[in-house]
């Protein structure tokens, strides 16, 4: 069995930041952020090497939610903090809900809109090129 690793679950869908216990696999952090490619992002500069993994493919479409993490960092899908140890490891979170709350400055996108349709559809009604071919 995984060793289990307390995690702060970031999540634009809810509007919300939560602490939860996850097991440390991949598949578990696909799950938890709902998606199949994972990317550590670095926002925290005083934190104790912590991270977030998020969605590698969040902004290319089928995320429609995300936060903002200052004036420069925007993330698409949810987010898990985790923490980086000496030999490169996966070590589990010791930063707060309030601290992690304290970095995000936004909630992005509406939990209700299907981006995948929203893409498709701007795409083949925007561009008069789509419905020439084939």
């Amino acid at each position: 069995m995984a060793k289990m690793l307390r995690t702060v679950v970031i999540d634009p869908y809810a509007r919300t930041v939560y602490e939860r216990e996850i097991e440390d696999t991949l598949s578990a952090y696909y799950e938890v952020i709902g998606c199949q490619l994972v990317e550590p992002f670095y926002p925290f500069t005083d934190s104790g090497h912590h991270f977030i993994y998020v969605d590698e493919e969040g902004l290319m479409g089928g995320q429609s939610c995300g936060f903002a993490m200052g004036e420069h960092y925007k993330v698409m899908g949810r987010g898990i903090v985790l923490r980086e140890g000496r030999n490169g490891n996966t070590l589990g979170a010791t930063m707060t809900v309030e601290e992690v709350r304290a970095h995000i400055t936004g909630w992005l996108g509406e939990p209700d809109v299907d981006v995948d349709e929203l893409v498709e559809g701007e795409i083949l009604h925007s561009n008069p090129l789509f419905g020439h071919f084939g």
